[in-house]
């Protein structure tokens, strides 16, 4: 197996909700969020699970995103 050096990659998506639902419908453990934060564009709201190889992967929505919490 190659070793990776990433420290996490962060997939942006039009509906958060969504993405949550599918990713837990996959047996998959959200490890923290949603949590508002800012990225390169300015406001986000992600959440984060780990892949098979043990990566953190962030899940974001910047499209006129609201820091809410969801429900």
């Amino acid at each position: 197996m190659i070793e990776s050096r990433i420290d996490h990659i962060c997939l942006n998506v039009r509906n958060l909700d969504e993405a949550m639902i599918h990713v837990k419908s996959c047996d998959v453990e959200i490890i923290d969020g949603p949590v508002s934060c800012t990225g390169d564009n300015g406001a986000l709201l992600s959440f984060y699970f780990r892949d098979p190889s043990d990566n953190i992967v962030e899940v974001a929505n910047d499209y006129g995103v609201e820091a809410r919490p969801l429900s």
